[in-house]
């Protein structure tokens, strides 16, 4: 047994998601003044986590419907206000509305 946490916390590597990885590059470039290429980087990693909302959603109820919408409504909540708190610093906005329902994604993507 080691007494060293730090060691042990170094060979812990995290996986970082597609979604760290844009969001990552959309802070980088709001740093550099790219604007609206950051907020494109914003709104690719928002649709990414609404499509990994969905799958989740999907999986975890897939036989029960008002499980699977409240799950989804709850959750869609914190993926907008994370997203929108970021975007307001750079002029940016969600069509928040557009995918606030299991119902509404549903009927733009379907399950594969």
């Amino acid at each position: 047994m080691t007494n060293n946490v730090n060691a042990i916390k170094s060979c812990i590597v995290q996986k970082q998601t597609v979604e760290d990885l844009l969001i990552r590059e959309a802070q980088i470039l709001t740093l550099k003044g790219e604007i609206e290429e950051a907020r494109l980087r914003y709104f690719r990693a928002f649709y990414l986590s609404v499509i990994e909302l969905y799958e989740k959603a999907q999986k975890e109820y897939e036989t029960q419907k008002d499980m699977k919408n409240e799950f989804y409504e709850n959750k869609y909540k914190n993926i907008v206000r994370y997203f929108e708190e970021r975007l307001s610093k750079i002029g940016g906005t969600l069509d928040k509305e557009k995918f606030d329902s299991f119902k509404k994604v549903n009927t733009l993507i379907s399950p594969i």
